[in-house]
């Protein structure tokens, strides 16, 4: 079972450190990756996209995809 549904606005609480605290909008689950989603990150945050892992910066709107257990949900503008 998912802490997050779609459509949920939640919180980054776990992986990359430097994402900890930044927001992202839940917009579908992830085709192949069980317990991961898409999201759209409503602040610039990190990512690892290139195939050697390196983090690159994601602005502001970047699609991307983050396992469920490192997301929190807010709802009714509070943490569940």
């Amino acid at each position: 079972m998912t802490r997050c549904k779609i459509g949920d606005r939640a919180v980054i609480v776990g992986g990359i450190r430097d994402n900890i605290g930044h927001l992202v909008d839940v917009s579908a689950r992830h085709a192949t990756l069980e317990g991961w989603w898409v999201v759209k990150v409503l602040g610039s945050c990190v990512g690892r996209r290139t195939a050697n892992g390196d983090l690159t910066l994601f602005p502001t709107g970047t699609r991307g995809a983050i396992q469920d257990k490192h997301l929190w949900p807010l709802r009714d503008g509070k943490p569940r």
